[in-house]
């Protein structure tokens, strides 16, 4: 849409006619529509993106799963997911762990036991916990305290 009009203004500029005068000025009120439209779709998707995070930023102890903040936020995962690749470059379960992780992290640096983070953090299974946390930071958490320590 912005080429055709682009193209329209372009095309009445080069040709003589009596209505080239009128035909650039609509082409460029269109152009400047499609802008607006553009930039209103963009402030809607920060604005989407910015409910999620603060979702994130309230939950992520609790909802782990894109399915959950999808529900929560009533889009589709996939909506999701390309909202926030659009935001961020990320899926949106790497945003989610990557929260997670921080406040693993953090925990972990104040001296919390791997098993007491792994509870706090609502992981059934501190086994689990462990492999989750090893498989985004390439650590252990006891390697992680000792690297960091």
């Amino acid at each position: 849409a912005f080429k055709m009009l682009t193209d329209s203004i372009w095309n009445a500029n080069e040709t003589k006619s009596s209505l080239n005068s009128l035909k650039i000025q609509n082409s460029i009120q269109g152009l400047c529509i499609k802008c607006m439209d553009s930039l209103d779709d963009r402030n809607k998707s920060q604005s989407e993106y910015t409910e999620f995070r603060k979702l994130l930023f309230r939950e992520f102890r609790t909802i782990k799963k894109v399915k959950e903040y999808s529900d929560r936020l009533r889009i589709s995962e996939k909506a999701l997911n390309e909202m926030v690749k659009a935001q961020t470059g990320k899926s949106a379960s790497q945003i989610i762990y990557n929260q997670i992780i921080l406040e693993a992290k953090r925990l972990i640096l104040t001296g919390m036991s791997a098993k007491a983070v792994a509870y706090d953090l609502n992981f059934d299974d501190p086994a689990h916990f462990s492999k989750f946390f090893k498989s985004n930071t390439g650590y252990s958490p006891t390697e992680f305290r000792k690297v960091q320590g």
